[in-house]
Parts: structure tokens; C-alpha cells; sequence
């Protein structure tokens, strides 16, 4: 479903952390639930069951997220229709205090095109939240060596450099997996080595 085999990526990541009954996931820019998805994979896995928040700014696709979980009786899957803002009623913490997401759940998603950026800090500095794998969305004609953060502000769609993510990983306590063409995955810094030891133990 993804754009750029991001699913079959965060499949792998999750397999390598420690099992959990239950994941639960936070989809931002969540389109219709499958169209470039990073999520739809998640919810199908017959491993974990995953409950989620997904939310989309464009009535008509939430309205077809919304439908598709429905007639698969995913009753643990919700969708918010709305633009996700930077404070207020209508910011990410206060969203994910309203839906009762766990501190440290298990991955989110920002997909944005524009303040990814600061909806990840956000989340993590003023909501105090620790998700456990990030995947957020980056301007790949912006040079991997240029720090671009654009203003806080939903309504402008520059987006952020690579680096500049890199660089917001570290002050929240993450560590950079892996890049796509448009997408980077970063993992929390206490489980980084976790992800590594299928790899030791091929080459010990």
C-alpha cells in the first residue's frame, strides 16, 4: 500500500521489538486508509492486533477511511475528520488525549506536507507522548546537508529537510532506521539496538 515499500520496512521493525498483545498507531494524512498507506498493512497483520487514530483532513476520503473500516468491523479504528493545528482544541496532543492513545504508543505516522516538523515535536515535547517508531515526511529537494524547518504554520506546505528531522530525532530521543524517498523512520533510542541484533547474530 505505501508509496515506497515504507509498510514492508515498519513490518520488519516491528517484528524485531519486543511483542506486544496489542499495538495501537496514529495515522496523520491518512487519505482514504489505503491509497500510499503506511498504516493499511498494520491493521491487516495477523500477528498483533493494531487499534488506531486516523485522521484526515479531506471529508471525502475520511468519509471512505471511515467505510472501509466499518464494513470490516474494525470497531477499534478511528477516524477524525479535520486539520490537525499546532494548539488549541484542534492540536495533536489534545486529539490524542480525546481518543485516551497511550503515552508510548506504538507508531506514528505524519504525512502532511508542510509542518510535519512541528506536529512531531509537539506531540513529544508539549504532549509529553513517546511513540516507539516515527515515520515522518521530508523535502527530498532540499540537500541532506541544509537544516530547513519551515514556520509553524499548517497552512504552508515547504516542508522540512532530512536533516532538520535528524536533528529533531536526537533532542526527543530517537534514532534515524531508515530513509524512502520521501519518508523517514526513526526508532526510539532505547530500543535502536534491539533492531540490530538479528544482524549480530548473522555475522557472529
Amino acid at each position: 500500500y505505501s508509496q515506497c515499500g515504507e509498510d514492508g520496512i515498519l513490518k520488519e521493525i516491528f517484528r524485531r521489538l519486543p511483542c506486544r498483545s496489542s499495538r495501537s498507531c496514529v495515522d496523520i494524512g491518512a487519505w482514504d486508509g489505503e491509497h500510499l498507506s503506511n498504516t493499511r498493512n498494520l491493521f491487516q497483520s495477523k500477528d498483533t492486533v493494531w487499534r488506531g487514530l486516523l485522521i484526515e483532513a479531506d471529508e471525502e476520503r475520511a468519509t471512505q477511511c471511515r467505510q472501509l473500516y466499518q464494513s470490516q468491523g474494525k470497531s477499534h479504528v478511528d477516524v477524525w475528520c479535520g486539520l490537525v493545528g499546532l494548539e488549541g482544541v484542534t492540536s495533536l496532543t489534545h486529539l490524542l488525549q480525546q481518543y485516551n492513545v497511550d503515552v508510548d504508543f506504538d507508531f506514528l505516522n505524519i504525512d502532511v506536507d508542510g509542518a510535519d516538523y512541528h506536529l512531531w515535536r509537539n506531540c513529544c515535547v508539549e504532549g509529553k507522548y513517546h511513540p516507539l517508531v516515527v515515520c515522518v515526511e521530508f523535502n527530498p529537494t532540499i540537500p541532506n546537508d541544509i537544516v530547513f524547518i519551515q514556520e509553524a504554520n499548517t497552512h504552508v506546505h515547504k516542508g522540512n529537510s532530512l536533516l532538520a528531522l535528524v536533528e529533531l530525532g536526537k533532542e526527543l530521543g530517537y534514532k534515524l532506521v531508515v530513509t524512502t524517498t520521501w519518508n523517514a523512520i526513526f526508532v526510539s533510542e532505547e530500543l535502536f539496538s534491539t533492531l540490530l541484533q538479528d544482524d549480530v547474530k548473522q555475522y557472529d
